[in-house]
C-alpha cells in the first residue's frame, strides 16, 4: 500500500529527513534544472527512476 501526501509543510519535511531512509527527489527532468534547483542530499528524478525497483516498500520519498 502506498501513502501519498499531496502537500506537507517544512516542519514535516524536516522530521522525515531525520530518517536516513527518506529519499529527497528533485523532480526536474533536465540535468541543468537539477543542478540549479537541487537541495543538499537530493537525488535527481533520473536517479530515482533508475533505482525505483530496488526501493523498500513503504520507504518515505519526498518529491519537490
Amino acid at each position: 500500500m502506498m501513502t501519498i501526501l499531496a502537500k506537507i509543510d517544512a516542519r514535516k519535511v524536516f522530521e522525515l529527513l531525520a530518517d536516513p531512509e527518506t529519499l529527497l527527489v528533485c523532480a526536474y527532468e533536465g540535468d541543468e534544472e537539477f543542478r540549479q534547483h537541487h537541495l543538499e542530499g537530493a537525488i535527481s528524478l533520473h536517479d530515482f527512476l533508475s533505482r525505483k525497483e530496488a526501493l523498500r516498500k513503504g520507504q518515505p520519498i519526498i518529491f519537490y
